[in-house]
């Protein structure tokens, strides 16, 4: 079983998210007996980072997956990195913004299934593997005006 929220810290104003974090990390509470996972639409990680910790650091999410992390190769894993998880970065090469990150908390097993190589969307799988069963866990960020669902399809299709 699994469960999910899909936030959007997208809208940022002069440094605050539109929802308070109190509230944010009440909703993020959740049973221990699931997988616990969260999708936000980050509008670029780098500026955002503490805010972004201050908010997932002491929630039991097992997975959180940011879209539109805007992260460069230059970026280190060092500057995006959330005590208690490991980063799977799959970051934007030619243009401004997009790119996709994994957070997955220590002590999970999992492998990388499938990840994007320099098309104009960035998409990330992995498999998190459970001593009875597994289960498959992506990213996908498609920009305004790309027409690469079919990519996402073709993934999707041999993934599945």
């Amino acid at each position: 079983m699994s469960s999910g929220t899909n936030v959007n810290l997208t809208p940022l104003h002069n440094g605050s998210v539109c929802t308070p974090n109190v509230i944010l990390k009440a909703t993020l509470k959740a049973a221990s007996d699931r997988l616990h996972y969260c999708h936000v639409n980050a509008g670029s990680i780098p500026p955002k980072i503490d805010e972004f910790r201050s908010i997932f650091d002491g929630t039991q999410l097992d997975i959180v997956i940011a879209s539109e992390t805007w992260l460069k190769s230059y970026h280190t894993d060092k500057l995006v990195e959330l005590c208690g998880f490991e980063a799977i970065r799959c970051d934007r090469y030619a243009k401004k913004g997009g790119g996709v990150i994994l957070y997955i908390r220590e002590g999970l097993n999992y492998k990388i299934v499938k990840m994007s190589d320099k098309v104009s969307s960035e998409f990330l799988f992995i498999e998190v593997i459970f001593p009875d069963s597994r289960i498959l866990v992506g990213a996908y960020y498609k920009a305004p005006g790309v027409k690469e669902l079919d990519v996402l399809e073709d993934v999707l299709l041999e993934l599945t």
